[in-house]
């Protein structure tokens, strides 16, 4: 093989390694927007918008996809890495609601002693 051809063989990598890299780019911001729209789906009727329901379903699978792509693109190349941080930064709410977080203290229910509920369900049965 001359020289010419080693060249090109040599140059063939960086461009692979681009494609696989933008692939890779396409995939992760494909994810981040599917994550976004299932952090939706609670406020949107699933009459109307049927596919955002269906994304829902899948919410614990693209969080999971979100925080990869992110680790990811930490090791890969930093600035990608801040498109799946900002998706999860907005999708907090549902992240808090999904793992059901509660930073207050103990739970304690104390029962009024002086209203009793079967008393009132009894009373305000419509006949």
């Amino acid at each position: 093989m001359d020289a010419i051809g080693r060249f090109h063989k040599l140059q063939r990598w960086p461009q692979t390694a681009c494609f696989h890299q933008a692939i890779s780019y396409f995939i992760s911001t494909l994810d981040c927007i599917f994550f976004l729209l299932a952090c939706l789906a609670p406020y949107l009727n699933p009459q109307k918008w049927w596919f955002i329901s269906f994304l829902g379903i899948g919410f614990p699978f693209l969080l999971v996809a979100v925080i990869l792509f992110m680790l990811w693109w930490l090791f890969v190349k930093r600035k990608f890495a801040i498109i799946s941080a900002l998706a999860l930064l907005l999708g907090i709410k549902s992240i808090s609601v999904f793992f059901a977080f509660h930073f207050t203290g103990s739970f304690d229910y104390k029962k009024n002693p002086g209203f009793d509920t079967d008393c009132y369900l009894e009373r305000s049965k419509v006949y």
